[in-house]
This record gives structure tokens, sequence and C-alpha cells, in this order.
């Protein structure tokens, strides 16, 4: 397992996770007081990513079906941190 913490200055789209074939899992934690938006893409994250509120996570599991490996972006209108885990064999 792979933990580290990502900044995510406000108004700016900031990596999450690069491309990882072999990743079966990833958390993602909002460790902040803002919302933050996380998608497997750059544009429109705020209208069609993930809205994480403070002190949410999401994860996503191969074993379920989702697509951990892509890479994921994040932004915030606030200054805010994510807690990340890598599931990687």
């Amino acid at each position: 397992m792979t933990f580290y913490t990502i900044r995510i200055p406000a108004g700016q789209i900031v990596q999450v996770a690069t491309y990882r074939p072999r990743r079966m899992s990833l958390l993602i934690f909002n460790d902040s007081d803002y919302d933050v938006y996380i998608a497997p893409f750059r544009d429109k994250i705020r209208e069609y990513g993930f809205r994480l509120g403070p002190q949410m996570a999401i994860i996503f599991l191969e074993a379920d079906g989702d697509h951990p490996e892509l890479e994921y972006f994040a932004t915030s209108a606030g200054d805010a941190q994510l807690r990340v885990i890598e599931g990687v064999p």
C-alpha cells in the first residue's frame, strides 16, 4: 500500500493519482473544511466529478467494477488537503 497527502490550492486542478494499471484500489479522504471534486478527467470536474464534502471519503475498487487504475484529478474552492491510499500488489 502507498499512503500520501495531496494539497490542493484554492481554484487549482491537481493530479491526485497517476495512471497505474496494477492498482486494485484507491481511497481518497477529504481532510479539509471545503468540498473537493474528484474525477478521472480535467475538464468540468465540478459539473461531472464526485463531490467529497469535508471529512468524507471515496473508494474505487477493481473488485466492484470501478476503475482505480485511472489517473484522477481534484479541485476545490478553498485550500484543501487529501489523504490518499493506493492498493497495489
